[in-house]
């Protein structure tokens, strides 16, 4: 690739971090527990980097779960979370269509994820939480049902979340 190339390529990612970075820090917040700030986001290399790195799990073996939206505030679900953290304690990297243009963002552990999000958190309406050691990951997609129900669709895959 020419520099004049890769130049412009850098001005573009310039351009769309600019562009998403403010309604990236608010969606963030609104899965977070403690607020996120910007200069803790990753850089777009480091993003790339983890992106690539995660590549393996996009083709394992897929455990999924649906349930109502509603139900991700219950009990029996906040357990289910805390047996995620059991098998798999390490930081959490959050994914969401605005990460590749803003930076990845990194929390403690699955516990520091705040599952009481509202429905409309993001209009794409999913969530992607990946483990910093790269062997598991779960897919929040929430959206609506044939008949109008909020529903969460639970993708879990890895070595101790997809089993």
């Amino acid at each position: 690739m020419t520099n004049q190339k890769l130049i412009m390529i850098e001005k573009d990612k310039n351009i769309a971090y600019k562009r998403n970075i403010a309604k990236y820090l608010q969606e963030l917040n609104r899965f977070c527990k403690k607020k996120p700030v910007e200069n803790e986001l990753l850089s777009l290399d480091e993003t790339q980097n983890i992106r690539d790195n995660s590549k393996a799990l996009d083709t394992a073996i897929v455990r999924r779960h649906r349930i109502g939206f509603d139900k991700k505030n219950d009990e029996k679900f906040l357990d289910f979370v805390g047996s995620l953290y059991e098998k798999n304690r390490s930081n959490i990297y959050i994914w969401t269509p605005l990460t590749m243009a803003c930076g990845t963002y990194k929390i403690d552990s699955i516990l520091d994820f705040n599952f009481g999000f509202e429905f409309d958190s993001n209009p794409e309406g999913i969530v992607v939480l990946l483990t910093s050691n790269f062997t598991d990951k779960i897919t929040l997609d929430f959206s609506m049902d044939e008949s109008g129900k909020r529903i969460l669709d639970i993708d879990l895959v890895g070595d101790n979340w997809g089993k």
